[in-house]
C-alpha cells in the first residue's frame, strides 16, 4: 500500500493509525478473518484451503489470528454457524 501511495511503510504505518485509530496489518487480518468466517460458513471446504485462500501461509497463523479476532476456533465457527442453519 504504501508504493501505491508513494510514500514509505513506516509513513504509511503512521497516518494509517492516526486515521483509524489501528494498524494497518490488524485490519488486514480482520479482512482476512471476516473472508474466511463467510466462507466457513457457506462451504465445505477444508479449514487449511480456506487459510491459504485468504492469503495466511500456514495453518498455525490463520488458526491464532481466528481465535483472536473471533473468540473461538475455525472449526468451532462452522459448526455453531451449522448448528444454526439446521
Amino acid at each position: 500500500m504504501a508504493d501505491f501511495v508513494c510514500t514509505v511503510p513506516q509513513s504509511y504505518s503512521r497516518f494509517f493509525k492516526g486515521a483509524t485509530g489501528r494498524t494497518f496489518v490488524s485490519f488486514v487480518n480482520e479482512l482476512r478473518i471476516e473472508e474466511a468466517c463467510k466462507q466457513l460458513a457457506s462451504t465445505t471446504n477444508d479449514i487449511i484451503d480456506i487459510a491459504y485462500e485468504c492469503g495466511y501461509g500456514n495453518l498455525s497463523n490463520f488458526n491464532r489470528r481466528f481465535s483472536q479476532i473471533q473468540k473461538c476456533t475455525p472449526s468451532e465457527y462452522r459448526k455453531k454457524h451449522l448448528q444454526r442453519r439446521a
